[in-house]
């Protein structure tokens, strides 16, 4: 009988000491984690990403059963707003061309007079030499190269009229003021200023008008 429990109490020890050491070796084999391990790593021991996550309770984490946290991973997909087109520059730039604008519309008035003055004019034969008629042209021809002629080389500068006096374009009689330097070749500059600014303000326009829609559907899944 003393033999017998003997024997049992042995191997009863021997088999609580193999657990230990074997709980003890794997212990000891099991990898630390690395603190500079690159970003997105997965670690031994770390959960993977989309693994069912346990929550306080040991319940595992599920959809419509507990309660989930979608975590620092999905602050990933938060999006900036892009703007390679401010509206500060788009605001800039249409200020711009505005003024030009309105001298534009302004300078074309007064070309419409130039024209008018210009086409009821009467004209010497120094004037028609210097239009470019010749003895081979035709009246009409003739009468066309003055009035282009005309129209294109007008320039006046501009002065005071303090006791008054006439427009020189229109004939118009002002009790007093000013009239402005004015000049077709002036005209034609500011036309082709206004027309560049324009065009690169409805490109400006066109990308600022893509930029909003591409962030608004970036920043709403």
């Amino acid at each position: 009988m003393k033999l017998s429990r003997i024997l049992s109490c042995g191997l009863l020890i021997a088999a609580l000491f193999a657990g230990v050491s074997a709980n003890a070796a794997e212990s000891r084999s099991a990898t630390p984690l690395n603190p500079n391990a690159a970003p997105g790593v997965i670690q031994p021991g770390v959960i993977k990403p989309g693994a069912v996550q346990a929550v306080p309770g040991g319940m595992p984490a599920a959809p419509l059963k507990n309660e989930i946290r979608l975590g620092t991973g999905m602050s990933k997909r938060i999006v900036q707003i892009v703007a390679q087109v401010k509206f500060d520059k788009l605001n800039q730039q249409y200020t711009e061309f505005s003024g030009n604008a309105k001298k534009f519309e302004s300078g074309a008035g007064v070309i419409s007079e130039i024209a008018k003055e210009c086409a009821k004019k009467a004209y010497s034969v120094q004037d028609q030499k210097a239009a470019g008629c010749t003895g081979n042209d035709t009246l009409n021809q003739c009468m066309d190269k003055l009035y282009k002629h005309c129209v294109k080389n007008f320039s006046s500068s501009g002065y005071s009229l303090p006791g008054g006096g006439y427009n020189p374009v229109t004939g118009q009689k002002y009790g007093g003021g000013e009239i402005p330097a004015f000049s077709t070749a002036q005209f034609l500059q500011s036309a082709q200023t206004t027309a560049a600014q324009a065009r690169v303000l409805s490109q400006q326009l066109g990308q600022y008008a893509s930029q909003v829609e591409q962030n608004a559907k970036a920043l709403v899944p």
